[in-house]
């Protein structure tokens, strides 16, 4: 699942500048690896920009990819799993300990990038 992270021979493509443990990398990772099954090594690079604040372009390739939500299984979508369901992403956001605003703001960013191809009457932000 998480190939892209492998292949580097246990290096990162990004600096970790929010210093967020492992645990939290690792769900995070797995949250956002199904966008590579879109996009070869895409991952890597929103991993990237939502723990260094760089790459930001990636964003743009996310607003182009058609199922990003659905990958995802952002709430906006029919793939989103209901309540009560454990995801990487759950998880992550009861565990995390970050105090960076910052890469919070890049989270949501990340994930309206991702939402940009839904109909405007099936995205609902917060449920």
């Amino acid at each position: 699942m998480l190939d892209w992270l492998k292949k580097l021979g246990g290096g990162k493509p990004f600096e970790n500048k929010v210093r967020l443990d492992e645990k939290a990398l690792k769900l995070l990772a797995m949250d956002f690896a199904p966008l590579d099954d879109l996009s070869p090594d895409i991952a890597g690079r929103v991993m990237r920009f939502a723990a260094d604040g760089q790459g930001d372009e990636v964003l743009y390739e996310l607003m182009a990819l058609t199922q990003a939500a659905e990958k995802l299984s952002l709430c906006c979508t029919q793939s989103f799993r209901t309540t009560g369901s454990r995801t990487p992403r759950t998880e992550f956001f009861e565990t995390v300990q970050c105090q960076s605003p910052e890469f919070f703001r890049r989270l949501g960013v990340i994930y309206q990038a991702c939402a940009r191809r839904q109909p405007r009457h099936q995205f609902h932000a917060f449920g």
